[in-house]
């Protein structure tokens, strides 16, 4: 595992680079984010479950190297604050990789009571 950590930030040595790749990542989990809800709307139980695994593998993906892109993530969340819907990605990553942290909890808080709702849906029974 910890070869796949130090690939990673080889990979990504250049923190604007870094930066725009978190926020990628971060967009495409809002999007699914919004395909969950419209699945769960439908009653479209086997979308909905292939959207939510999806989602859990990201958080984990994303939760292998997080100090090395929680800047990036602290940073989309601030650039979005006005934003209450695209707050969630970034919430529910930390939710599942460092529920502990003081970030995740000023996140949680700053989420819109929907946002909030799908959270505690999704990540860890702490992240309510």
């Amino acid at each position: 595992m910890s070869r796949v950590l130090d690939l990673s930030s080889q990979l990504l040595p250049e923190p604007d680079l870094r930066r725009e790749v978190v926020s990628q990542q971060l967009d495409d989990l809002n999007a699914l984010a919004e395909a969950l809800l419209a699945a769960w709307k439908e009653d479209q139980v086997a979308q909905a479950d292939g959207v939510r695994a999806t989602m859990a593998r990201r958080a984990l993906a994303m939760g292998w190297n997080l100090d090395a892109s929680l800047e990036a993530i602290v940073a989309y969340a601030h650039e979005r604050s006005d934003l209450d819907d695209d707050l969630f990605a970034p919430a529910f990553i930390l939710s599942c990789a460092a529920p502990e942290r003081e970030e995740t909890a000023v996140l949680r808080r700053r989420l819109s009571p929907e946002a909030r709702e799908l959270l505690a849906r999704l990540a860890p029974k702490e992240a309510g």
